[in-house]
C-alpha cells in the first residue's frame, strides 16, 4: 500500500485493528478501533505514514506498536482509552527509528473510580437542586 488513505473505519475485536506492513506515504486517520490486540501496528520497513486522530479503546496488547524497521512515521493526536495499563502502551522496537510521537492522549480509567465520581456528581447536583 502506497499513497493510500484509511479513514473513518470502525474495527472491533481483531488481532490488529489496523496493520501496516511494507507501506509508505499513507494517511490513517479518524478511525475507531476497539478491543483489538494491537490497536495500530506499523512494521516491516513501513515509512512516512501519518497516523492521526484515531481513537483506540481497550487494546489487549499495545495501543500502538511500531516494529521491524518502521521509520519516519508520524503519530499525532491519537486518543487512547484503556481500562488497564497494558492497553495504554505505545511500544517501539530498537530497529524502528525517527518516528515522531506528538500530542497522543492516553486516558486510563477504572470502573470503580468512574462509579464513585458519578455518585459524587449526583450528590452535588442534588444538593444544589434542594438549595443546601
Amino acid at each position: 500500500m502506497t499513497n493510500s488513505i484509511a479513514r473513518n473505519n470502525i474495527v472491533y475485536n481483531e488481532p490488529s485493528g489496523i496493520f501496516v506492513s511494507q507501506s509508505h506515504n499513507n494517511q490513517i486517520y479518524n478511525n475507531t478501533i476497539s478491543k483489538c490486540g494491537d490497536g495500530i501496528n506499523i512494521n516491516s520497513g513501513s515509512s512516512n505514514n501519518k497516523i492521526l486522530a484515531n481513537t483506540i479503546f481497550h487494546s489487549t496488547t499495545n495501543a500502538i506498536f511500531v516494529a521491524s524497521g518502521a521509520s519516519s512515521n508520524t503519530f499525532s493526536s491519537n486518543k487512547i482509552v484503556a481500562s488497564s495499563p497494558q492497553g495504554l502502551k505505545i511500544e517501539q522496537d530498537p530497529t524502528s527509528k525517527n518516528n515522531i510521537f506528538s500530542n497522543n492522549q492516553p486516558y486510563w480509567y477504572h470502573i470503580a473510580t468512574c462509579f464513585f465520581l458519578q455518585m459524587v456528581r449526583k450528590r452535588i447536583q442534588a444538593a444544589f437542586a434542594s438549595g443546601s
